[in-house]
């Protein structure tokens, strides 16, 4: 960011040096429920040890492409970030793919819970006003207006 940047003294963007300590971005809670049950399914490689990320990894693409006909890109790395908690939530053939491998019913027992969910909340706390004036202030009006269900964009086909 360069000095004197019209985004420095915009009240909706904090700048580094106002975040107090307990404002400051929290590291992500790690995916125990992933991690645990990758360590409960047993190696390809080796049925007495646990299977690894990188098995993990291999097997996803092996079903995705044996299943679905898709080839998709996944490693190892990957399957340490969702772990950790650096993403949160993969796309939706990952986790069916994942839900396979792993032998589990529900995303929940990824722990990747639904994604619709906040993206309703989001859309309830933009209907009602209950976002900063910032980021409602910043949103185009057909957007605004949809989510909102007024304005010109409720009377077009009526």
């Amino acid at each position: 960011m360069l000095r004197g940047s019209p985004l420095l003294n915009d009240p909706c963007v904090p700048h580094p040096s106002r975040l107090s300590t307990n404002q400051k971005p929290a590291m992500p809670s790690p995916n125990t429920a992933l991690r645990e049950a990758r360590q409960r399914t047993p190696s390809p490689t080796d049925p007495t040890r646990p299977m690894s990320r990188a098995d993990l990894a291999e097997a996803v693409c092996a079903w995705l492409w044996r299943e679905r006909g898709i080839q998709m890109p996944l490693d190892g790395h990957y399957i340490a970030k969702l772990e950790r908690g650096a993403v949160r939530r993969t796309g939706k053939l990952y986790r069916e793919a994942l839900r396979a491998v792993l032998g589990v019913a529900t995303d929940r027992e990824l722990g990747m819970g639904h994604s619709d969910r906040p993206q309703l909340a989001n859309r309830v706390r933009l209907a009602t006003g209950a976002y900063s004036k910032c980021a409602v202030f910043r949103l185009p009006w057909a957007i605004e207006d949809w989510i909102t269900g007024s304005g010109f964009m409720s009377s077009v086909g009526s």
